[in-house]
């Protein structure tokens, strides 16, 4: 959602049918695709979120020369196509963590674009009280579109 609010053209791939259905829903101007429409070198960023080994080492066919990826999913371990990255000369990093100022940013963003804000509560699947978090792992083991947001 942000990249797209920044004017990039993103592309969103899934392999469930129904999660890139939901994703449309929200987010009309996004394309999506599954995972045996992606193009070899089609993207300049490429952000593996999902942490499956197949999507991570798809992510490294996906690249375009000189492009990056941003690995994001928890994935134990992949195979890294050497030749293939060598020769793209591809930038690959790895992130899990915000810093204080990326949630200040963030929030600030938030409070003045009430459309993202919007669109943002959109991703929310699920919304339970702590004392029923099961429910939470529930909605998250379920393979249902959106996160589940738990109310303290």
């Amino acid at each position: 959602m942000v990249a797209r609010a920044r004017g990039a053209q993103v592309t969103v791939t899934d392999i469930q049918p129904s999660r890139l259905t939901w994703i449309r829903s929200f987010l009309p101007d996004v394309h999506t695709i599954t995972p045996d429409q992606v193009e070899d070198d089609a993207f300049s960023v490429v952000v593996e979120a999902a942490g499956a080994r197949a999507s991570v080492e798809a992510a490294f066919a996906a690249v375009s020369s000189g492009g990056s990826i941003i690995g994001v999913g928890m994935a134990e371990e992949a195979a890294i196509p050497m030749q293939r990255f060598v020769r793209k000369e591809a930038t690959l990093y790895g992130s899990i963590i915000y810093v204080y100022d990326d949630f200040v940013a963030a929030l600030a963003w938030l409070n003045r674009d009430r459309e993202l804000a919007s669109k943002l509560e959109a991703c929310i699947g699920a919304e339970v009280s702590l004392d029923a978090f099961e429910a939470a792992y529930a909605h998250a083991l379920s393979g249902k579109p959106g996160k589940a947001l738990l109310r303290f």
